[in-house]
């Protein structure tokens, strides 16, 4: 196999990852950020049930949620980083109207705030992103 071919498949494969790794690396934000935030908070004795645990669980893991989405799938997507931030950025923003309106549905409060959050921190990154404060 020529270099050419291997640069080929190398693309190819990359265009089919990109995707499920975004997804995965989403994932894994969100359960880094409980992981970590739940260890912290034990050593400070801080009731985890209470409404400010929840709160910042929500708004961080939510967070991390959307950034690495857009981060690793568009680092690891071969070609137009920047566009396909912009396409990450409005995949997750239908996924954030999804997981609204299901949680509308279920009335369930902390999932309507973490959509609704979800929401906000993707406006913010693709606006981050377009200023080229966040190097994509």
């Amino acid at each position: 196999m020529e270099k050419t071919d291997k640069n080929r498949v190398s693309i190819i494969l990359r265009w089919v990852v990109f995707l499920p790794c975004a997804a995965t690396a989403s994932l894994l934000g969100w359960y880094l950020v409980n992981i970590l935030g739940r260890f912290g908070l034990y050593f400070v004795r801080f009731d985890m049930k209470s409404f400010i645990s929840q709160l910042y669980f929500n708004t961080a893991g939510h967070a991390a949620m959307a950034i690495a989405f857009v981060y690793v799938g568009s680092k690891i997507a071969p070609y137009h980083n920047k566009a396909m931030a912009y396409i990450l950025s409005g995949i997750w923003f239908l996924f954030s109207g999804f997981t609204l309106f299901t949680g509308i549905m279920v009335k369930n409060g902390w999932a309507i705030f973490g959509s609704i959050w979800s929401f906000i921190v993707i406006v913010v990154l693709a606006f981050f992103i377009y200023q080229n404060e966040i190097d994509i």
